[in-house]
């Protein structure tokens, strides 16, 4: 390939013309003789057949072409950096991704503090939340899909002897329907038969694999299918169906009552543990990091 005549030297000697205001500054910075840093510049110049300094004046002056080589260069010498300090984290033992999976019963809202912590402690480390439902989510970590899993016991695999699990919270999921439902008027406790007459909200499990899980109440024959627990909340306060809800994440459309708790006459409700879990074989500093610092912190408030 042609030899291209721009290469960091030539970037950081525009860089220090800029800031330092004339040749000879800028080779006291670089360390060169203002002698080396023409001759650097002019050849540049040559090569680009391209003027990067305007020397009509008593002063000179650098060009448009300069300032885009100054600019784009910019961004070049700061990914050089960020790539340095990012080799030097990993050989410290942090991550350069780090990959949390939350289980759609999680509001995503109540890790957005936490995230922000992990910034201020390691803006190096890129990190990425991404939502799945039943055994998906246990999907992502059993196929090193994500570091850390936010998720329900329920879906736990039956295989885990890769994998580290750590109770965080109890969880309570509750038979819940917009304030105009018809149920609201049946007698409490309410046979669970009368159930049938109603379609369900229905969060489809995200595995890739042909078998799949339900929970709730998603045997029964009419569905109406929402990709995720926020839109399973507005769809039932809408009456557009019945379901099991997590109480935590219904707690002001219970007090405001645009949803109305339902008994059954076999008192069911979901109890279930929160857990973290992670591979056994990751063992990266962010992943310590989010592990102490969500097992001190409720997400299910």
């Amino acid at each position: 390939m042609p030899h291209n005549p721009i290469t960091l030297d030539i970037l950081r000697a525009l860089k220090a013309i800029d800031r330092h205001g004339s040749f000879a500054a800028a080779a006291e910075a670089l360390n060169k003789v203002p002698s080396a840093l023409t001759y650097t510049i002019q050849k540049v110049e040559q090569d680009l057949n391209l003027a990067l300094f305007d020397r009509s004046g008593h002063k000179a002056q650098m060009t448009d072409a300069a300032k885009l080589l100054l600019r784009e260069g910019q961004k070049i010498l700061d990914q050089l950096d960020m790539l340095a300090t990012n080799a030097k984290q990993v050989a410290d033992g942090w991550e350069v991704v780090f990959t949390v999976v939350f289980d759609t019963t999680i509001d995503i809202a109540q890790l957005f503090p936490v995230i922000k912590e992990f910034q201020d402690v390691a803006p190096f480390v890129r990190v990425k939340l991404k939502e799945e439902s039943l055994s998906g989510s246990w999907e992502s970590i059993q196929n090193n899909h994500a570091n850390l899993l936010i998720a329900p016991r329920i879906g736990l695999p039956l295989d885990t002897d890769h994998l580290e699990t750590k109770e965080i919270g109890d969880m309570e999921f509750t038979l819940a329907v917009a304030q105009n439902h018809p149920l609201t008027t049946y007698p409490q406790p309410v046979a669970h038969q009368e159930l049938s007459k109603f379609p369900v909200v229905v969060i489809p499990d995200s595995t890739t694999k042909t078998q799949t899980m339900s929970a709730g109440l998603s045997h029964q024959e009419r569905h109406f299918y929402v990709p995720g627990m926020t839109e399973k909340i507005k769809a039932q306060v809408a009456g557009l169906g019945i379901g099991y809800l997590p109480k935590f994440r219904i707690q002001n459309e219970l007090e405001n009552g645009s949803l109305v708790e339902i008994q059954t006459a076999d008192n069911r409700t979901s109890q279930g543990k929160l857990l973290l879990a992670w591979r056994k074989d990751n063992n990266g500093k962010a992943l310590e990091w989010f592990i102490k610092r969500l097992s001190s912190k409720s997400l299910i408030e």
